[in-house]
Parts: C-alpha cells; sequence; structure tokens
C-alpha cells in the first residue's frame, strides 16, 4: 500500500510537471502578446496572451519552442516634414497613433515581415512616414497660407489614407493622426505665374544597393535635392523618366518616388513616371538610377544637375557634381 500511495505522488508529480513545463501563456508579460515557434510545427496559429490558457506538447521537448513576445499597446509616433521652396516655407508635425491586434501580429510574422519587437516598431515608423506625408499633402490643399493651426485628421481622411496604402497597412491600424504643430507661410514675391516660362530637361543620377530601402531613400533624396536646387513646384513638373541598370530589381524606382518620406512636400500623385531598363554596356557604372525631370521653369534659370555618391563618375564634368 505504501509503495502504491509513493507511485500515486510520483505520478502526481510528475503529471504537474509536464502540465506546467507545457503551460506556455505565463511566459507571456502583462500587455503583450506571444507568438509560439517550435522546431517540430513551426509557427503555432493562435496568440498566446496573459489570462487565457493555452498549453502544448512541443514545450516538452528542450530547446523546442521559441516564444517572441510584442507589445500591444497604442504606439505614438511623432514625425515633423518641413520644406523650402519657392513659394512656401512650412514646418508641419504629427503624432500618429497605430496599433496593431494580437492576430495582426500573428499575420505579420507568419508573413516573414517581422521576426520580433524591433522590427514591428520599423514598421511602425515606416508607415507613420508614409501617413505624414500624405496627412502634410491633405493638410497643404487646405490651410496653405492661412498661418498656424493644429487639427486632427477626419475619420474619412484616415480611410482615405489607409486605404491607399492598403498594401503597406494590411496589418496595421491607424487610430489617429493629429496635427500638433504646423507653421505655414507663403511668398509670392518672385512673380509666380506671370513669370514667362519654358521647358526644361534636369538630369540626375545616383548608385544605391539593390534593395527596396536604399532604392526608397537615395531615390528620395535624389528628386529631393534635384526639386530643391532648381526650385521646381510640383505643378510645373510634365513628367519623370527613370532609366535602372539590369542589377538593380529590388524596387522601381517609380514606386520608390511616390512613397519617398523626403518628398513629402511635393504632391507627385498626378505626374507621369516611366521607368526603363538602361541598355547593357561594356564597361558601364555598376546599379545606377538615372532620372530626367521634364519641368516648366522661369526662362533663363540656371539648371543644376545633380549626381550624388558614385554616380558623380558619370559626368565628371559638371561643376556641380557632388
Amino acid at each position: 500500500m505504501k509503495r502504491f500511495f509513493a507511485n500515486l505522488i510520483v505520478l502526481i508529480i510528475a503529471c504537474a510537471a509536464i502540465f506546467a513545463i507545457g503551460w506556455v501563456q505565463f511566459l507571456v508579460k502583462p500587455g503583450f502578446c506571444g507568438i509560439m515557434i517550435s522546431k517540430t510545427g513551426g509557427i503555432y496559429q493562435q496568440v498566446l496572451v496573459p489570462g487565457k490558457f493555452v498549453w502544448r506538447w512541443e514545450k516538452l521537448l528542450p530547446t523546442n519552442v521559441q516564444i517572441l513576445q510584442f507589445k500591444t499597446d497604442l504606439r505614438e509616433i511623432e514625425k515633423v516634414f518641413a520644406s523650402e521652396n519657392t513659394n512656401n516655407d512650412y514646418s508641419i508635425k504629427f503624432t500618429i497613433t497605430l496599433q496593431s491586434s494580437p492576430e495582426d501580429i500573428l499575420k505579420l510574422v507568419s508573413d516573414s515581415k517581422i521576426k520580433n519587437q524591433d522590427d514591428l516598431d520599423k514598421l511602425y515608423d515606416f508607415a507613420s512616414s508614409l501617413i505624414a506625408q500624405e496627412a502634410a499633402k491633405q493638410i497643404l490643399d487646405d490651410k496653405i497660407g492661412f498661418g498656424k493651426d493644429t487639427k486632427d485628421l477626419s475619420f474619412h481622411e484616415i480611410s482615405t489614407i489607409q486605404n491607399k496604402f492598403s498594401e503597406e497597412f494590411k496589418n496595421i491600424s491607424i487610430i489617429r493622426v493629429e496635427c500638433t504643430e504646423m507653421n505655414i507661410q507663403t511668398n509670392h514675391s518672385f512673380g509666380g505665374d506671370s513669370m514667362e516660362k519654358r521647358l526644361y530637361c534636369i538630369r540626375g543620377a545616383v548608385c544605391p544597393q539593390n534593395t527596396p530601402e536604399s532604392i526608397r531613400d537615395l531615390v528620395g533624396e535624389l528628386c529631393s535635392e534635384l526639386f530643391t536646387k532648381n526650385k521646381i513646384l510640383d505643378k510645373d513638373i510634365v513628367n519623370i523618366q527613370f532609366t535602372i541598370t539590369p542589377d538593380l530589381n529590388a524596387l522601381n524606382p517609380a514606386s520608390a518616388l511616390r512613397t519617398s518620406p523626403k518628398l513629402a512636400s511635393y504632391d507627385v500623385s498626378h505626374i507621369p513616371l516611366f521607368c526603363s531598363q538602361e541598355p547593357v554596356i561594356q564597361g558601364m557604372l555598376d546599379r545606377v538610377i538615372r532620372v530626367m525631370v521634364t519641368v516648366y521653369l522661369p526662362e533663363g534659370s540656371e539648371i543644376q544637375p545633380i549626381y550624388l555618391g558614385e554616380a558623380q563618375n558619370l559626368r565628371p564634368d559638371l561643376h556641380e557634381v557632388r
């Protein structure tokens, strides 16, 4: 009888240990959700949340299970956009509130878009840059020349932004977009449309790495500097043409231009964009994106081509090569 009770106690302790080892949701901290990944079963398609019981046999195998933890609270991100061009000087500050549900986070992990909290933070930051860029356009269309003001974007305005970037924001919800600080001034002393204008073509080039981030960043930098140096207004642009070498295939530069936060002060949505592949020539420079902007400018404007970084080697004869 004693042996029976001893065995029973051992069995109870073993069962309790097995139960405790496989009880996974208590490992998730309050305010977080957990995504369980096991070597034997891959991503477990149920989110782990504190207080909701989940027991998994995969946890019984040593080193078999990894639990990724992500914050589920609202995320507030501040973005500031400022611009200086011929007719407009402005600075706009936004506070953007975003959130992803636990189910959205599971989807992002399953789609290999994020692997940890840092990846989610970077995704939020990228999304907030696009949101601020589009919000700035909406506010400027309504507020330009009206001095200082603040506003929250309406539900309709937020929905418009969410729909425009539906692919980027598939698993991110825009909760609030608040313009917390805005300083806008206009100056029409330069003559504006009363000046006689003619058609110009302005060229430039840049050499990014073959990643979406590098292409988006450097195309934005190239076009922003080209627009600023040549005092280009978006309404005067006829079209923008790109060529790209065959070794760059991570992102179309036209798409990079439309989504680059560095061009938030310009509305390029109405501008025809075109991209073609550069012919393969022996000895050609690798990783080159060339741009040609066709634009109306005042007669006699001094044109400044912009060649950045390694692309300077394409036109060493230009004084404006950087």
